[in-house]
C-alpha cells in the first residue's frame, strides 16, 4: 500500500494505524478465545465459543433482527469496518449498527456543537500551518491521528508553539 502523493491531506503518506494494530498488536491483548461461565471468563477452545456465539445469535435473531446489536471500531481497516456492516445490516438484518462515531467521539461532538455550534471541529488542515500555537487538550494525534499529527507537529518545527496538556 501507498499514499497518493499529489492528495492535499496526506501529501502520500499513509495512516498507520489499523493497519500497524492488526499487522503488529502491542498492549494487553486478548491472545485466546474466553467464554464466560459463572461470571468470569475462561479460555475455551474455538469450536466452543464460536458455537455458542452462533446459537445465541442464531436465538436472538429469531426472535427479531433487531435483537442483534453490532458495534464497530476505530481500529478496524477500512476493509474490516465495511465487511462488518455488510453483515450486520444484510447478514443480521439489524439496524442496530454503530461504531467509532458514537461510540468513542459521541462526547467531543456534543462539545463541538456547545463549543462552535457545529458537530465538527471548526479548523481546516489548511489553517494548520498558519497557526503559531497549537493546543493540545487530553489527546493523543501522535498515537489517535497520525496523518493530522503530522501536520501539526511540521508547522511547529521552525518557531511554533506545541502545548500539551493531560488532564
Amino acid at each position: 500500500v501507498r499514499g497518493d502523493e499529489d492528495h492535499p491531506t496526506n501529501d502520500g503518506e499513509t495512516c498507520s494505524r489499523g493497519v500497524r494494530e492488526t499487522v503488529d498488536p502491542r498492549g494487553e491483548r486478548v491472545t485466546e478465545p474466553l467464554i464466560r461461565r459463572g461470571g468470569t471468563l475462561q479460555p475455551a477452545d474455538w469450536d466452543t465459543v464460536l458455537g455458542t456465539v452462533s446459537v445465541r445469535i442464531i436465538e436472538a435473531l429469531r426472535k427479531g433482527n433487531d435483537n442483534v446489536a453490532v458495534l464497530g471500531s476505530g481500529q478496524q481497516t477500512n476493509e474490516a469496518a465495511y465487511a462488518l456492516g455488510k453483515l450486520a445490516r444484510g447478514g443480521f438484518g439489524t439496524r442496530h449498527y454503530d461504531a467509532n462515531t458514537t461510540l468513542c467521539m459521541a462526547s467531543a461532538v456534543r462539545a463541538y456543537v456547545q463549543a462552535f455550534g457545529s458537530d465538527a471541529p471548526p479548523p481546516t488542515y489548511e489553517d494548520i500551518p498558519d497557526a503559531q500555537t497549537h493546543v493540545i487538550w487530553g489527546a493523543n494525534p501522535k498515537i489517535a491521528h497520525p496523518v493530522l499529527y503530522r501536520w501539526i507537529a511540521d508547522s511547529t518545527i521552525d518557531d511554533g508553539d506545541l502545548i500539551v496538556v493531560d488532564p
